[in-house]
Order: structure tokens, then C-alpha cells, then sequence
């Protein structure tokens, strides 16, 4: 497994069987071909990603349900809102345990909590305006308890006018070591500590 970020919250998990692209952009279309892969959408309706796709054998998601395709399966979750509902996602792929949270904005319900028990990975949005902000993601990581935590949604060095924070204000809000890396290729001593670790990944 091998997990890059597009910044925002664009990601590919590439697997040995399928990959995951989540909330793909036209850069990260670009970098490999979709066939026999899965997309994930918290954002947009898939349907305008259908249009492109539409002879290849995707796997296109944005609604809840249990989904599988080349042994991983997917966990579609709806955190509802006083108009509409966003999605997020539980993924099992080549024996661990991942949590997309997306632009999640809301409190999340102790029912759905209950379903991240035993979580290896965490993608948590950071930067505050349209997504959690920093003090907030920090108390939900800690609820949540991943081994490995991989920020999105936050300022980078190349994007000065965004309006999200910056990475280290999450950093000082939830106490855990960190560090960089262009992509993270998830290996057993990664998850041998107790204490959460956040990996910082390079935009592509």
C-alpha cells in the first residue's frame, strides 16, 4: 500500500490488487490509469467522474453502504447536517484499517465512533474555515486513537490566500510527534508504538 496526497482532500492509496482514488482531481486522473480501481467521493456526485470513465470497470462511490471489489472492502458513513449529509469512510485493504473523514465539518455520533474501533490509519481534515479546526481535530483524533494520523484540508507553503490554517497549529492543539514524508508506504514498525504519530505527506 502506498498512500499520496493532491492536496486538499485529493488522495490515491495504491494497493496490490486495486487503488483508491478519493475525491480525485484532473492532476491526480492524470498520474494512472482508473481501470479496475475505486473512486471515492465526499465532495460531488460521481456521476460527472462517469462521463469520462464510463467503459472502464470502476468501482464509483457517494453513497452509504457496505462495497467491495479485489479484496478491499468499503464502509460508506453519512454524517447529517441541518440540509444534506456528507460521506465518510471506513476502508479494510491488505489487512489494515483506514478512516477517510474528508471535509467533515459536524460532530460525529457515538454509533459511528463505535465503528472506527481498532483504527490503523486516520485522514482527518485540520484547517478549520469549511472543515474542523485545529483544536477539534486534535479531541477527535484522540476519540479515535489511530496509530498513524495524516492531515489534509490545511494551509500549505504554496497556497499563501487559503483560507485553512497551518499544519503546526494542529500540531500544538494535539501534542503528537510528527514528520514528513512524499508518500507513505505503510510498514509494520509504524504501528508497533502506543502513542499516535502524524505524518505530514508532500503535495504532489
Amino acid at each position: 500500500m502506498n498512500i499520496q496526497w493532491y492536496g486538499g482532500g485529493c488522495f490515491i492509496i495504491k494497493g496490490k490488487r486495486a487503488s483508491i482514488y478519493i475525491n480525485p482531481t484532473e492532476r491526480s486522473f492524470r498520474s494512472a490509469s482508473l481501470k479496475d480501481n475505486i473512486v471515492l467521493s465526499t465532495l460531488v456526485k460521481v456521476d460527472e467522474f462517469k462521463k469520462s470513465f464510463n467503459d472502464q470497470e470502476i468501482l464509483f462511490i457517494d453513497q452509504p453502504g457496505e462495497y467491495e471489489k479485489a479484496g478491499i472492502f468499503i464502509y460508506g458513513l453519512p454524517v447529517y447536517n441541518d440540509k444534506n449529509y456528507q460521506m465518510i469512510y471506513r476502508i479494510e485493504m491488505e489487512d489494515l484499517n483506514l478512516v477517510y473523514l474528508g471535509n467533515l465539518n459536524e460532530k460525529l455520533s457515538e454509533e459511528i465512533l463505535e465503528e472506527f474501533d481498532g483504527v490503523n490509519i486516520l485522514i482527518l481534515p485540520v484547517g478549520g474555515d469549511s472543515v474542523l479546526e485545529p483544536k477539534r481535530a486534535a479531541n477527535l483524533a484522540s476519540q479515535i486513537d489511530a496509530t498513524v494520523i495524516i492531515p489534509c484540508y490545511y494551509k500549505t507553503d504554496d497556497d499563501k490566500k487559503s483560507k485553512f490554517e497551518s499544519i503546526d497549529k494542529f500540531l500544538k492543539e494535539s501534542g503528537y510527534s510528527s514528520h514528513k514524508e512524499i508518500s507513505f508506504t505503510p510498514k509494520s514498525k509504524d504501528f508497533e508504538g502506543e502513542e499516535s504519530q502524524v505524518i505530514i505527506l508532500d503535495k504532489n
